[in-house]
């Protein structure tokens, strides 16, 4: 994940300020919430919005489940948030009211220098890009703080294998997500002398095997 968010000065006048574990929940959800509108699984998520588990909350806050529950709860009484298919057991979709006052669209204002911008580097991009093709073969692809450790594994996972796992399961609906859902799994697995490329295919193909994962692909049924 790359790229900033914006945080308005008004933040401060929020109702929730002074409650520390609250703003980390929140400004955590305005780091994760699309920008702009994408579709996955079949799901249009919306600007504002991020689908994202309990568990996952959970790992990544440093919070039990349990506190995230209260912490969703709380802000949804205040239309901070909306919690959306609250019965969904496996995701768990979260819309930020007002995103737009916390994040405002300057897609429109800066069209035009984005346009110019785009024409300049044009030549700059096509030199970067096939730069960035050879060196995915070394470059590490994990950059979470709270995944690391991996990169201490014998094999950690390169951005050319990580490419590669998604690619080759395809037809599982594997994305980027997913894949980080797999390393988080796999991370308090100590056994830093193996390949985390290796572990991923292992522990999804068993997934398959099990039926966990389905393909959407129908020319497999």
């Amino acid at each position: 994940m790359t790229g900033w968010i914006k945080l308005h000065r008004k933040f401060i006048e929020w109702e929730w300020y002074h409650e520390p574990t609250y703003v980390k929940f929140f400004i955590h959800i305005l780091l994760l919430a699309n920008h702009k509108s994408k579709r996955w699984k079949g799901v249009n998520i919306e600007r504002g919005q991020l689908t994202t588990s309990l568990n996952l909350l959970s790992i990544q806050l440093g919070y039990s489940t349990q506190k995230i529950r209260t912490i969703m709860k709380k802000l949804e009484s205040t239309n901070d948030i909306k919690i959306i298919d609250k019965n969904n057991k496996r995701f768990t979709h979260i819309t930020i009211c007002n995103y737009d006052s916390y994040q405002d669209d300057d897609s429109k204002n800066n069209n035009q220098t984005t346009i110019k911008q785009q024409s300049n580097n044009n030549q700059i991009t096509t030199n970067k890009n096939e730069k960035n093709e050879k060196n995915e073969k070394n470059v590490l692809y994990i950059q979470n703080p709270d995944l690391k450790e991996l990169n201490q594994w014998v094999y950690p996972l390169t951005k050319e294998q990580a490419k590669k796992i998604i690619e080759k399961f395809s037809d599982y609906d594997f994305d980027d997500e997913m894949l980080n859902d797999y390393l988080y799994r796999i991370l308090n697995w100590n056994v830093k002398n193996k390949s985390v490329y290796q572990t991923l295919d292992n522990w999804i193909r068993k997934d398959i095997s099990k039926g966990i994962l389905k393909t959407t692909n129908l020319a497999n049924y």
